[in-house]
């Protein structure tokens, strides 16, 4: 009498044993690309530059701005009147306008001058203060 096991054969056929190994593949393939992609939304705040936060860190570009202004000012304005009263009451509103408008933009400005009018020189000390920096010139004009 035979034996009941020879009748069945447990052993794979060469079909059957392929389409095992491709749902293993497509299981691993699923399972890595998962994992990929959970590390990457994990880790995306690293890898990731804010391109913003360069353009809103101009305090350089600002204080530049201010220096011309106060330049202009100054060669416009001139020493020929008595006491530089001209020049003097046009830096004020100068200073008073940028201190305005910056602190708007989050920034610390201190304008600070000393006008020459038989030397025909003005010094000028500048400072600005944000929360990413601090910038102080100073200027003889």
């Amino acid at each position: 009498m035979p034996r009941s096991s020879a009748y069945y054969n447990f052993r794979p056929s060469g079909r059957e044993q392929f389409s095992k190994k491709g749902q293993w593949f497509l299981v691993s393939a699923i399972i890595i690309t998962s994992s990929l992609l959970s590390i990457s939304v994990v880790f995306k705040n690293y890898f990731l530059t804010d391109a913003s936060k360069i353009a809103k860190m101009n305090d350089d570009y600002l204080l530049m701005n201010v220096e011309t202004q106060l330049t202009k000012i100054i060669d416009s304005t001139g020493y020929d009147q008595p006491g530089c009263t001209n020049l003097k009451s046009a830096l004020d509103s100068f200073i008073d306008f940028s201190d305005e408008e910056l602190s708007g933009r989050g920034r610390l400005v201190t304008i600070s001058y000393i006008v020459d009018c038989a030397g025909r020189k003005t010094s000028i000390y500048m400072s600005m203060s944000s929360d990413e920096m601090s910038i102080s010139k100073t200027l003889v004009i």
